[in-house]
């Protein structure tokens, strides 16, 4: 969709406004300098699923940019479920977007207003029902996530996503779904936009969240098999050990629990039953939501 179009209102700094008139300055600081933070949220049956978290972690980002939002965590939260409601979500997504105004045209702001803004729009599934089924493909590419000392990296940060984007363009001329990012010592970290997770007898293991960010769905993955008595760790995973696993699947608010069937000519099995059990969890999760 071109959510330019987007109809309906947004809540735009402690307003409901047009969405067409919902607008930044181009000389927003934000634009310019990346200096933004933000959150996906799933919309279920008509409610925010694992709203106090995300909006924790958007807290817990712009404080990593040093951004100070003027807002509670009850009135965002409260502005969330008034957008549910306006925009009449049923299965939808959320989008608060925090950044910078244009107080100033250097990297370096001090007084700079803080804005905020959440638009939501009806979004029933980001891969289709036959990706759940199937599974999607994954390539490698050049790009690599940076280490801890080189960026926020674990922050929800729009600077962090420009990698993702060149990366994702990349793996699709290759005609695949997405991209396995690594970091500069090979080791698997994630794709473009969801965390990763591997099956090798009945065991479940996962990258350390040391460059990239620990997604809450992941967290919730790891609370599921933690509940079900499943065994997974998270490890160090070098990119020449991903023949040794039987299954594969990667997790995200938009994705949710989607298996891969392939990276680059490794071929994993998509009806694993422990990947099947992990996924009708989750079913049941946004179904007590």
């Amino acid at each position: 969709m071109n959510y330019e179009k987007l109809k309906g209102l947004i809540w735009f700094n402690g307003k409901l406004v047009s969405a067409r008139s919902a607008k930044l300055h181009i000389l927003s600081h934000g634009l310019h300098f990346a200096s933004v933070s933000f959150e996906g949220i799933r919309v279920y049956n008509g409610e925010a699923f694992l709203l106090s978290e995300h909006i924790k972690r958007l807290f817990d980002s712009s404080k990593m940019l040093e951004i100070k939002i003027k807002y509670t965590r009850d009135e965002i939260a409260n502005a969330c479920k008034k957008i549910i409601k306006t925009q009449k979500l049923k299965e939808g997504y959320l989008r608060p977007v925090v950044w910078r105004g244009g107080q100033s045209m250097a990297p370096g702001i001090k007084n700079a207003k803080i804005n905020l803004a959440i638009a939501g729009w009806e979004w029933p599934i980001y891969y289709s029902n036959l990706a759940k089924k199937k599974g999607i493909k994954l390539t490698t590419t050049k790009w690599k996530r940076p280490p801890v000392e080189c960026a926020p990296v674990k922050s929800k940060c729009s600077g962090l996503y420009m990698i993702c984007t060149l990366a994702k363009h990349e793996a699709e001329k290759k005609k695949y779904d997405d991209a396995i990012m690594q970091d500069l010592d090979g080791n698997v970290c994630e794709t473009t936009s969801s965390n990763i997770f591997f099956i090798k007898n009945g065991n479940i293991e996962t990258p350390i969240a040391d460059c990239f960010l620990s997604g809450i769905t992941r967290k919730t993955v790891i609370k599921i098999c933690n509940k079900q008595n499943l065994n997974i760790k998270e490890t160090k995973i070098n990119f020449k050990k991903l023949k040794s696993y039987e299954s594969c699947f990667i997790t995200g608010t938009a994705a949710e629990i989607t298996p891969v069937n392939k990276i680059n000519k490794i071929k994993y099995d998509t009806n694993n039953n422990i990947l099947k059990k992990i996924m009708n969890n989750f079913e049941q999760l946004k179904k007590q939501n």
